[in-house]
């Protein structure tokens, strides 16, 4: 297949779109960089949202927090991008979802049976990895050239895919750890 460049004028195959990622370092880097974030992100996004239904005693209630937490993330993650920049919220973003993620492995009550840390952890993280997760569209077209941003999102959709294929089995490592069976 043939791809025509816009800066240049000139036409292009596909393999060297690709080769142009790997000739300049600095391009190479970002790549890296923009895979590992969308790696990360499609596993935390499916890892949480595919967890709600062992979280508690009544589905439907698991998955409206799950819901309203989602929209809030949406709606909240407009102020931090406008007033502290993009890097900066997504390494916020990121950060506190990872680490969400961790908390939730810790088994603890909070209060008297209302809730628990796996599930207070989990609705906070599922909301910071989704405003990390849709960010990324913003942050990834911005950073790739008019002629390699179509590679570019396609590589980063695929470790995306890979992310969000690993995801959902973090659940096995919840029930391991709460049998004491992984170490």
């Amino acid at each position: 297949a043939v791809v025509s460049t816009q800066s240049t004028g000139t036409q292009m195959n596909q393999l060297e779109v690709l080769k142009e990622f790997f000739k300049y370092r600095e391009m190479t880097i970002q790549l890296v960089a923009q895979m590992t974030m969308w790696f990360i992100a499609g596993f935390l996004y499916f890892g949480f949202n595919y967890s709600w239904g062992k979280l508690g005693s009544d589905l439907y209630l698991s998955y409206m927090f799950a819901a309203i937490g989602e929209v809030m993330a949406y709606v909240g993650q407009a102020v931090p991008l406008t007033f502290i920049g993009r890097r900066k919220s997504m390494i916020t973003f990121f950060l506190v979802a990872g680490s969400t993620f961790l908390v939730a492995l810790i088994p603890a009550n909070l209060g008297k049976g209302l809730i628990t840390l796996e599930q207070a952890s989990c609705l906070v993280g599922s909301m910071f990895v989704s405003s990390a997760f849709s960010s990324l569209f913003l942050y990834t077209s911005e950073l790739a050239p008019d002629a390699q941003r179509g590679k570019m999102f396609s590589m980063c959709n695929l470790a995306a895919r890979a992310g969000s294929f690993l995801g959902p089995q973090a659940n096995l490592m919840f029930e391991w750890n709460r049998h004491g069976t992984l170490v």
